[in-house]
């Protein structure tokens, strides 16, 4: 079960016509913390534990921090890339060893997976917002989520593999089984 704690209770002019009562104000209650926080998006199993911490972490910030939500985002991007062996490390023009940022090592990504190299791009851009301290937006951050979720399947989830694995087995039965 969930608990909700520090209610943020605002009263604006909603434009809301009541029958019986007239025009007039409404509360709005939010939420600004959960516990524990729900998911906001599923994560596959076979997530790495640093990615995943990370991505549990932004859950519990939604409700309270969106920039800090957006940083933990852009944090599990860095694990990601660490569990899909993209170095940390790369060498500039001179052939002198340098330390790669998160968009050098997105670089590198997509040239072994261009499909998802996007999605990584668009979550270093709403982390770097949060970690600037620039407001990232709820819409925003949702928007976030849902792409990464649906790359996490991909990535750790091997949804990939699988519907290969069943168009195969489609094909090859020609569909009896």
């Amino acid at each position: 079960m969930w608990r909700a704690f520090f209610y943020d209770w605002r009263h604006h002019d909603s434009g809301t016509h009541d029958e019986q009562f007239g025009w007039g104000l409404e509360s709005v209650l939010r939420p600004r913390a959960f516990f524990p926080a729900p998911p906001i998006i599923d994560v596959p199993q076979d997530t790495p534990a640093d990615v995943f911490n990370q991505i549990k972490q932004s859950f519990e910030l939604f409700w309270s921090d969106f920039n800090s939500c957006a940083n933990r985002l852009r944090v599990s991007v860095e694990f990601l890339l660490d569990m899909l062996k993209i170095g940390r490390f790369g060498t500039d023009k001179k052939g002198k060893t340098i330390a790669l940022d998160l968009n050098g090592r997105i670089a590198l990504f997509a040239k072994i997976e261009p499909d998802h190299a996007d999605t990584l791009t668009a979550l270093r851009m709403i982390g770097n917002l949060g970690s600037h301290g620039n407001e990232v937006s709820r819409e925003a951050l949702l928007d976030a989520f849902e792409i990464y979720g649906e790359a996490l399947k991909d990535l750790c989830g091997n949804r990939k593999a699988r519907m290969a694995a069943l168009r195969a087995k489609l094909i090859s039965s020609k569909g009896r089984y």
